[in-house]
């Protein structure tokens, strides 16, 4: 069959987070799967650690997670794979406004969704906020990236989420969410790929890194222009005030 007479051969074990599978990966594998009918392609979703630990055994082509390790690196080569950005995501009607761009201190005491402790992202978010002196009431821990969006959607609660998770929202008019640049300063989220120290990078691995580069970039076009737009926008209130959540989270 002619369709199949085309492009690499072989077989790729990926590891992402999930916030990398709900906009990029779909895309990203269509495009692949088009051009390399040949090459099976199996996706696995799990924290940054459980990831990192499976390239180092060899069990996985390679991984992209938002922290390299800093210590013991060995059977590992991390490097520098994408940047994307931090967006603060609330409820509409809850006192924030969509596009508007926002700094995290200079809000009311924040109903913060936050990832749990074995998610990277988790001390990240936590650093940041210490460090920029934001002021967060209650924390509710919630390790599902879909259950999140539907919670914050109902209201009362908001969440810290990159970019690369919300292409959709960011491209298309909607009125789920309100979402905002998060600024002075902005807050950037470093995606690092992790590979086999001793593996070369196949022909299949290096395409399909490049089809996850082309929705990434699209993603970026998407929030350049999103934050562009938000500089039109007026400006968010010094003190916004979201209304109390129907529960309260863990401390």
């Amino acid at each position: 069959i002619p369709r199949y007479k085309k492009g690499h051969a072989g077989e790729l074990t990926v590891g992402l987070l999930p916030a990398m599978t709900r906009s990029v990966l779909a895309p990203a594998f269509a495009r692949f799967t088009q051009a390399n009918p040949n090459v099976a392609v199996r996706v696995i979703e799990a924290y940054s650690g459980e990831l990192i630990e499976r390239v180092r055994a060899g069990e996985m082509t390679f991984a992209i997670v938002p922290a390299a390790p800093a210590t013991n690196t060995n059977g590992l080569r991390p490097s520098l794979f994408a940047r994307t950005f931090e967006l603060l995501v609330s409820a509409p009607g809850s006192g924030h406004v969509h596009g508007a761009p926002v700094r995290l201190a200079d809000l009311a005491p924040l109903h913060l969704v936050l990832p749990g402790h074995e998610n990277s992202r988790r001390p990240i978010i936590e650093a940041y906020l210490w460090a920029n002196n934001v002021s967060v009431e209650s924390r509710l821990e919630f390790d599902t990236a879909f259950g999140t969006l539907d919670l914050v959607a109902r209201g009362g609660w908001s969440v810290i989420l990159p970019a690369v998770m919300l292409s959709r929202e960011l491209e298309k008019s909607q009125d789920r969410f309100a979402i905002q640049p998060i600024v002075d300063p902005p807050f950037p989220l470093d995606l690092f790929l992790i590979e086999p120290a001793r593996q070369i990078t196949s022909e299949a691995a290096e395409g399909f890194l490049e089809c996850m580069r082309v929705e990434l970039a699209h993603i970026e076009q998407l929030y350049a222009s999103f934050v562009g737009a938000s500089h039109r926008s007026p400006a968010s209130p010094p003190a916004l005030r979201s209304p109390p959540p129907p529960t309260r989270g863990p401390r």
